[in-house]
């Protein structure tokens, strides 16, 4: 049998056009400043940008070549205002999210201090929690098919995973704690749709599934999680990546009305989205927001970019 040579050649150009395709578009995403700045917000989430961002970029990062920072969580510790946030480290072709730390004594300019996680899988979201004496943190690991908790031997410094809390590719996990219970709220990775809840009697776990999971289905404008989960004026809130037009676009905000062991209700607050001004640094993309105290002063930390990131395809007609 005669194989024709335009059948040999159709495979050949699909691949090499997806080829051609994923290069591009990391090379596309590669570009986008991904920054990180603080705001003044207030009880209705207003803000005003009162400093001087953003406060922290890829250039902040001195001791490895970085492409961008963002996921910026902000703890307070012996008065210094611990900045932990992800850095895209390039290692030859090898890109990949680590965790960073800034330090600043006033909770408004920060300096990059060190890299002080770094995993064989790409890794983002940290948020620092208390329990008892000590600090431990969560992150994002998507590739890594857990959500590992690190317990800090040095802190904020050096840090050892300890415990497996869940297994699967879950993104973006926030626990809080309401009464003698922990909620652990984890999202879909990749499609971003849906929300899942597992809790447990002690912060260790084991955490179980849920009965209402997913919570949140098939929504990619309020499913990914874009913080911690906080209180504020003895209101519980979550604040959201709206994924519904591209990959973090904007921050909503999601009032918790009812969570125990078997319910959970939830609503969009009245001024969601965020708004942020809209020229400059983060003009077009944000999807992080973790409120902080400076004194009795409310702040957000948060990160955004002045590209939004699409590839788009254009053919051009000779004339």
């Amino acid at each position: 049998m005669k194989i024709k040579p335009l059948a040999v050649l159709i495979p050949v150009i699909i691949l090499l056009a997806a080829t051609w395709f994923l290069l591009s578009y990391e090379i596309h995403m590669a570009r986008i400043p991904w920054a990180i700045g603080v705001y003044d917000v207030d009880d209705s989430f207003n803000t005003n940008e009162s400093v001087n961002n953003p406060v922290l970029t890829k250039s902040s990062v001195a001791q490895k070549p970085t492409y961008f920072v963002a996921d910026p969580f902000v703890f307070k510790h012996n008065g210094k205002y611990l900045m932990f946030y992800e850095a895209g480290l390039i290692d030859r072709n090898d890109r990949r999210g680590a965790i960073a730390l800034a330090v600043s004594d006033d909770g408004v300019s920060y300096k990059h201090h060190s890299i002080v996680l770094e995993d064989e899988v790409s890794i983002s979201f940290p948020i620092i929690y208390e329990e008892g004496e000590d600090k431990y943190m969560t992150i994002e690991g998507v590739k890594a098919n857990n959500i590992r908790l690190f317990k800090a031997l040095d802190f904020p410094y050096s840090w050892t995973c300890v415990d497996t809390l869940l297994t699967g590719p879950w993104s973006d996990p926030s626990i809080y704690k309401s009464g003698d219970t922990y909620f652990l709220f984890v999202s879909t990775p990749y499609v971003y749709e849906d929300v899942h809840i597992f809790y447990s009697n002690s912060f260790f776990g084991p955490y179980v599934e849920h009965p209402m999971n997913p919570v949140v289905s098939k929504n990619k404008r309020i499913a990914r999680n874009a913080g911690n989960i906080f209180e504020m004026n003895n209101k519980l809130y979550r604040p959201v990546q709206d994924c519904s037009n591209m990959y973090g676009e904007k921050v909503r905000m999601m009032e918790i009305l009812e969570l125990s062991e078997t319910t959970y209700r939830e609503k969009e607050i009245e001024n969601s989205p965020l708004s942020f001004k809209q020229d400059g640094w983060n003009r077009t993309k944000m999807h992080t927001f973790n409120i902080f105290k400076i004194n009795d002063k409310m702040m957000v930390a948060t990160d955004g970019a002045p590209h939004n990131g699409k590839l788009q395809l254009r053919i051009v007609k000779r004339r």
